[in-house]
């Protein structure tokens, strides 16, 4: 993936590429009221989203600098935030050779006081470009603090009007007046999808705005073309509207999909699938998922970033695939007793990665024991508990562990060398490996689940 420099100069910037070509410019930021502690961070947009690309501390005169080389035609914003947000007030819209200069205030509160900050000279493209994000925010603004009298609908409408004035004035630069249509649209679609669910798409029963009376505003939902371009990638909404858009058709086509990866086949252009299914990847935790969902669509990883995301993904599952050799551990017991995965060839071996101070661990583990205790007397099955807790924890974990009666084989793996190597966010986390030491699956369901017996079962009728 092609290294950008791109910086600006506050606690975030974002850069929307387009398509014309910079060389030479800089922006460099004053930055009043900071000191040794003060760091002013760069936020690219990439695909849609923010992601911060280069850091770095005021110098003796309190200025921070940052040359843009090799970078597209795009955009510069401060947000208050290391991650993208709803609220965005100034902008900077950076051309070829543009020498930026801006002052910034760090607050009371030591951080940057982002409303205050100040831009020596802004071209047309700024102005119009801010005029649409400080119209936004105020809008968003009103609707959170001006919850009881704020009519979403009216409001929504007046946003619109203002919208269509605003990008009905074209400027000298063709590629500009393109690329502040699809923020703006971007920007709308997501306001509209977003208020039929309330904001919030992350709650297992959603609610809905779906009264009759209102149905005719969200008519334009419906129009597919919305996911056939890549505006979305104009936008740090874009991901968000995507989200909102096809939940909102999926309400509409009373569909029932067990994942989100199920959507993807609405999406209409192929760019755009891409983008939707990598935000999707940490929640791929093995290959045969990855397989299942994303592979088909490999086709569609055709820009760069995404299919750089794509390959390393796929190179990092790969070892976590059904037949795969399992990692070969080195552990020590509560007798500090060595053992191997090697030591249990022949036998189908069933682990519990858990903790002391895991609380879902400890509530699963009487479950875990519970059927552990069904196949003692097999000797072709053995189940192991493997605790990530640290060395200086390891007298209390031999405590803990005797305490509670955890008479199975409990090994310690101080250096989380299991978590590491598979790359694991957290646990619980179960994991069943073959007769011959390869992986049968490094995410089975939890013990209290029926499906974790089941999956014993399969493991076990594996070769036999």
């Amino acid at each position: 993936m092609k290294k950008l420099l791109v910086f600006a100069a506050f606690l975030q910037f974002s850069a929307l590429a387009v398509n014309a070509q910079i060389t030479g410019s800089t922006i460099s930021c004053k930055v009043i009221g900071s000191n040794d502690k003060t760091v002013v961070s760069l936020f690219q947009v990439k695909n849609g989203e923010a992601v911060k690309v280069a850091s770095t501390k005021p110098d003796q005169n309190k200025i921070a600098f940052f040359k843009v080389a090799e970078q597209k035609e795009g955009t510069y914003f401060v947000v208050p935030a290391p991650s993208h947000g709803a609220i965005y007030r100034n902008a900077i819209y950076l051309k070829k050779g543009d020498q930026i200069k801006l002052t910034g205030y760090i607050g009371t509160s030591m951080t940057m006081d982002f409303d205050s900050c100040k831009l020596d000279k802004s071209n047309l493209e700024t102005q119009r470009l801010n005029k649409w994000l400080v119209k936004f925010a105020d809008f968003s603004t009103a609707r959170w603090k001006e919850k009881d009298s704020f009519n979403f609908y009216t409001e929504y409408g007046k946003l619109e009007t203002f919208a269509t004035d605003l990008t009905k004035v074209k400027t000298p630069n063709n590629q500009y007046n393109a690329f502040l249509k699809d923020w703006i649209n971007t920007d709308l679609h997501f306001l509209k999808a977003g208020n039929f669910f309330y904001f919030n798409i992350s709650v297992k029963k959603l609610s809905y705005d779906s009264s009759a009376v209102v149905q005719p505003f969200y008519k334009s939902l419906n129009d597919t073309k919305i996911l056939t371009t890549t505006a979305a990638f104009n936008s740090t909404r874009g991901f968000d509207m995507m989200k909102y858009v096809l939940s909102y058709w999926v309400y509409q086509k009373k569909l029932k999909p067990e994942s989100p990866f199920d959507n993807t086949g609405m999406i209409a252009n192929d760019n755009l699938k891409a983008f939707y299914l990598a935000k999707f990847f940490e929640r791929i935790n093995t290959y045969e998922e990855f397989a299942k969902y994303v592979m088909p669509y490999k086709e569609t990883f055709t820009n760069p970033d995404l299919k750089d995301s794509y390959n390393q993904k796929y190179n990092a599952l790969t070892k976590y695939a059904k037949g795969a050799p399992g990692l070969n551990f080195s552990f020590n017991d509560v007798n500090e007793k060595t053992y191997t995965l090697k030591d249990f060839k022949g036998k189908v071996v069933v682990i519990d990665l858990w903790a002391t101070w895991c609380i879902p661990c400890r509530r699963e583990k009487p479950t875990f024991m519970k059927i552990e205790e069904e196949y003692h007397g097999r000797n072709d099955i053995v189940f192991i508990g493997i605790s990530q807790n640290q060395i200086k924890e390891k007298e209390s974990w031999k405590k803990f562990v005797k305490e509670n009666a955890y008479n199975g084989l409990e090994l310690l793996d101080y250096q989380n060398q299991f978590t590491d190597f598979y790359n694991l966010a957290g646990i619980p986390r179960y994991m069943i490996f073959d007769r011959n030491g390869n992986v049968f699956t490094v995410d089975a369901p939890r013990p209290t689940t029926p499906e974790f017996k089941k999956t014993i079962e399969q493991a076990l009728a594996l070769g036999k």
